[in-house]
């Protein structure tokens, strides 16, 4: 498995952190490896402090003392998960950050840009008659109407 180290950065917040001590940041890297779902640690040299997060993407903030680990994923897009997968939501791994796509997987492995759903099928559809700063940045949820965006 490879890891992204950062310098002088450690997670500062994230809904599902999980806080140990460890005596390096390799030992920090093993735990994040030894449990399920780690996807993000950072280690704080100073603290002896290793967080451990199920976010690929937790907020984060400088820290003279601290290294952030990230897992180096693949996929990097659909077409990387295993055939036979069944469409849906998968976790893909691009510019150093994991987002969540809607993959189509009938004919290969598509990583869908733009997903729109039958208007009377949902209560809230998600109005495409937006900006190019919303386009670029990306909108919707993923797990209904989305454009990806960056």
């Amino acid at each position: 498995m490879k890891f992204i180290l950062e310098k002088e950065e450690i997670i500062v917040s994230s809904g599902s952190t999980i806080t140990t001590k460890a005596d390096s940041v390799i030992e920090c890297i093993m735990l994040c490896t030894s449990e399920q779902g780690c996807e993000t640690a950072s280690y704080d040299r100073t603290t002896e402090q290793c967080k451990l997060d199920s976010n690929c993407n937790p907020e984060t903030g400088k820290n003279k003392t601290g290294t952030l680990v990230l897992k180096s994923h693949v996929p990097t897009d659909c077409s990387n998960i295993p055939q036979g997968s069944r469409n849906g939501v998968y976790k893909i791994f691009v510019n150093n950050r994991c987002i969540d796509v809607y993959c189509d997987m009938t004919d290969g492995g598509w990583t869908v840009i733009q997903r729109r759903l039958d208007p009377g099928r949902y209560r809230y559809p998600i109005s495409f008659m937006k900006d190019w700063a919303a386009y670029k940045k990306g909108f919707g949820e993923v797990t209904r109407e989305y454009w990806l965006g960056d």
